[in-house]
C-alpha cells in the first residue's frame, strides 16, 4: 500500500503493522487511515452521464499510473529491511521512487529511500496454498523464468 501512495496513487495511510505475532498484540496486524465513503454500488444508477464520464476518467488515470510502473524482476514487494529480517537475504531494490510520501507514525523505522522497496519471493496464496508451502522451491525474485522452471523439473 505504501508502495502504491509513493506513485502517487490515493491509498489510505499505513500507520503501524507487524508481519509477525511476535508482539504486544501476539498478532500480524495493519493498522490504516480511516476512509469515509459511499459504495459505488449505492449511487451507480442515480449517477448522471457526466459524472459517470468524470469517474471513468478518474479510474483510467489511477490504472494508467498502476500500468507505467516497471519492475526490475517478478515477486512480492517488500520494505528492504523487512526482507533482510524475514529471509535473511536481500531482495531487488525498486529504483525512482516518489520521495514526497514517507510513511508516517510507523511501527518501524523508514529505511533509507533508495533500499526502501525491494522485490523478495512471491506470496501469493496460489503458491503457498495446501502442500505447496512444504515444497522446498525457488520462489523468487525471478528475473527470468529458467530458475522457476529448472527448479520444478526432475
Amino acid at each position: 500500500m505504501d508502495f502504491l501512495r509513493s506513485k502517487g496513487i490515493p491509498i489510505p495511510e499505513v500507520y503501524a503493522y507487524s508481519y509477525t505475532p511476535e508482539n504486544e498484540a501476539g498478532t500480524e496486524y495493519m493498522l490504516i487511515e480511516y476512509v469515509e465513503g459511499t459504495d459505488l454500488s449505492e449511487v451507480w444508477f442515480n449517477l448522471e452521464k457526466k459524472e459517470i464520464d468524470s469517474l471513468m476518467d478518474q479510474l483510467a488515470k489511477l490504472e494508467s499510473i498502476m500500468m507505467s510502473i516497471s519492475f526490475p524482476a517478478g515477486g512480492s514487494i517488500y520494505y528492504a529491511t523487512d526482507l533482510k529480517q524475514l529471509f535473511g537475504s536481500e531482495g531487488i531494490p525498486l529504483e525512482g521512487e516518489n520521495q514526497d510520501t514517507p510513511l508516517h507514525k510507523q511501527a518501524k523505522p523508514i529505511p533509507p529511500q533508495k533500499e526502501r522497496f525491494c522485490l523478495g519471493p512471491d506470496v501469493s496464496i496460489p503458491l503457498w496454498y495446501g502442500k505447496r508451502e512444504k515444497m522446498d522451491s525457488f520462489r523468487g525474485p525471478c528475473t527470468s523464468c529458467s530458475p522457476t522452471i529448472s527448479s520444478a523439473s526432475p
